[in-house]
């Protein structure tokens, strides 16, 4: 912890200027005017602290949850915005008194007024078209602007909000304009962000026009200065295109789950990252996609860009029984150009490669000690199983060269819906491979 040491009163008074209050506690302090200071600055300090920083604060799920009651909160008490660090923006459905509604937007008109006006980054078009949107009463524009006024939040989730996503989007696409520092940027200490978007909406019968590809807010959430973790679910990416903000991104956790990137969308947000250390994709293919490029490029964006630091990988395709058949074949290629990665899950089929010259069958398994990387620890291998045969291959020389080849690995991890009978001849294949501890996790059908 740093120590701010004894300093003239009137230099301790201009750098509280741009404090926060959870600055005050980053300091161990023996200076007693910062006390003196500190207690001017912020007198509820401890209080507010106590209250609002170790919860989520107000989830919009119901009307009495509103957004805009959010901002009548924040309008009546502001210091209350410099607490909040972890808020959760759930999906909102109809409500029963708009007009009450209507009237807290009419009473907070000057409020509204000031705090979008505070927005540097906004043209005075677009702050005019911010007042009246949320003067309509809505929740999605009200919730976005709600979020841009915590300036200590760490911790943001939008659940299921395809307006809050929406308006969330456009005023980062402002605040990502030059010119802003960081610490004068909206969200300047956001570290997680986690948006989730249920695809099934999309089953409605409504056109698909109407669902923007939030692809982009990935890209510009990664581009924050105090970054580190994004999830996202459901992302769908249409190829709209949006202009570089970053090429350094202090991320280093990217997870995501049921989601469609193009390879180039992909390969644009990896590439802006300068050390991602964590990669999770739950990829979503349509029945039309050549999945084994569009696995071959996600593999190539992250041994081209984060080679040098990423430490773990999870890889798997979402796939449904009404979506057709699976392919058996979707070859991973080596990742022995990976320099750190330890931790590993992909599918047994990510080791068979389509082969019409080496079998019958047309297919070749590869051995895991030919495609890991030597620095490997534990491998998780999930998905639909291959037949033991093929298994067999999979593990083959385990035993006798893993000192050589793969010194480190301890733990396989492997997953299967079958039967207890049917699992019974691996179970015995796997005891034969000594040195390495083999883990069954059965899933369910």
């Amino acid at each position: 912890m740093p120590q701010l040491m004894e300093l003239p009163n009137e230099t301790l008074e201009q750098i509280m200027e741009s404090f926060f209050p959870d600055d005050i506690d980053s300091f161990s302090v023996c200076c007693k005017h910062f006390y003196v200071l500190s207690a001017r600055k912020f007198p509820s300090h401890k209080d507010m602290k106590n209250h609002y920083s170790r919860v989520s604060y107000l989830n919009v799920n119901s009307r009495t949850d509103h957004p805009l009651r959010l901002l009548q909160a924040l309008c009546e008490n502001p210091d209350r915005a410099m607490y909040v660090k972890n808020w959760s923006m759930d999906s909102v459905e109809l409500y029963n008194h708009p007009k009450e509604l209507r009237d807290i937007a009419d009473d907070l008109q000057e409020e509204l007024q000031t705090i979008v006006n505070s927005f540097t980054y906004l043209t005075a078009e677009e702050k005019e078209t911010w007042i009246q949107r949320i003067q309509s009463g809505r929740p999605g524009p009200a919730a976005a602007l709600a979020a841009f006024m915590l300036p200590c939040l760490e911790r943001l989730v939008v659940d299921d909000g395809h307006e809050k996503l929406e308006m969330l989007e456009e005023l980062m696409v402002a605040a990502a304009r030059p010119g802003h520092t960081p610490r004068a940027k909206a969200l300047g200490k956001l570290s997680h962000v986690c948006l989730i978007w249920d695809r099934t909406f999309e089953q409605d019968g409504r056109s698909e026009r109407h669902f923007k590809p939030f692809a982009s807010l990935i890209h510009l959430s990664t581009g924050l200065p105090s970054m580190r973790r994004f999830e996202a679910s459901g992302i769908i990416d249409t190829g709209d295109k949006w202009p570089a903000t970053h090429s350094k991104s202090t991320l280093k956790q990217l997870f995501l789950h049921r989601c469609e990137l193009r390879p180039e969308t992909l390969r644009q947000i990896i590439g802006s990252i300068a050390a991602l250390q964590e990669f999770s994709y739950d990829f979503y293919l349509e029945d039309d996609t050549d999945h084994l490029q569009a696995l071959k490029e996600i593999v190539q964006s992250l041994l081209l860009s984060a080679s040098h630091s990423l430490i773990s990988l999870d890889l798997t395709e979402h796939w449904h029984k009404s979506s057709g058949s699976i392919h058996a074949c979707l070859f991973i290629g080596s990742l022995r150009g990976f320099q750190l990665l330890t931790e590993i899950r992909v599918e047994y089929r990510m080791f068979v490669e389509n082969y019409p010259q080496y079998s019958v069958r047309g297919v070749r398994t590869h051995r895991m000690i030919d495609i890991l990387p030597v620095t490997t620890e534990m491998v998780t291998l999930t998905g639909p199983m291959m037949d033991k045969e093929d298994v067999a291959r999979l593990v083959g020389g385990l035993g006798k060269h893993k000192a050589k080849k793969l010194p480190q690995l301890e733990k396989v991890r492997w997953e299967s819906t079958k039967s207890i009978a049917e699992l019974k001849p691996f179970k015995t294949l796997f005891s034969n491979v000594k040195g390495i501890e083999f883990i069954l996790r059965r899933m369910p059908c």
